[in-house]
């Protein structure tokens, strides 16, 4: 079975794992072409088009959202939090309130509905999908 996620998941091991017995990742895994990142952040987006494809699950999209772009920009890959952070920095004003809720919901703090903002998500998703799109394109 193909899975668009797994050049992300096999370059975060090798970034970041810890060899809890035997040879470390690096050794295990081959490096992971930059291009085959780069066709997993964009096919991750392509998921999402319409309300259906997020429905019920709004706060962890937003969150993969932020963290596409945040990869795409930045060649790294961070935790959901940090990548809203980071991605609070660049967004136009009127997305702001979605990625903060989402990022607060993640982290506990907030039980805000983030299914409650259709039009800043999809705001959102063109921003980023643009973005992305431009960079890596």
């Amino acid at each position: 079975m193909m899975d668009h996620d797994l050049a992300i998941l096999l370059t975060k091991v090798r970034r970041h794992s810890v060899a809890l017995y035997g040879p470390a990742a690096q050794e295990l895994f081959d490096e992971i072409p930059a291009i085959d990142v780069q066709r997993s952040l964009l096919e991750t987006l392509a998921l999402w088009n319409t309300e259906a494809d997020w429905e019920g699950d709004e706060r962890n999209i937003v969150l993969a959202l932020v963290r596409i772009w945040y990869t795409a920009m930045t060649g790294d890959i961070a935790s959901k939090d940090t990548a809203a952070d980071w991605a609070l920095q660049y967004l136009p004003g009127e997305t702001k309130n979605i990625v903060i809720a989402a990022r607060d919901a993640y982290l506990g703090l907030n039980a805000e509905d983030v299914a409650a903002y259709p039009k800043e998500r999809a705001n959102l998703l063109n921003h980023i999908r643009s973005s992305v799109t431009a960079k890596l394109q």
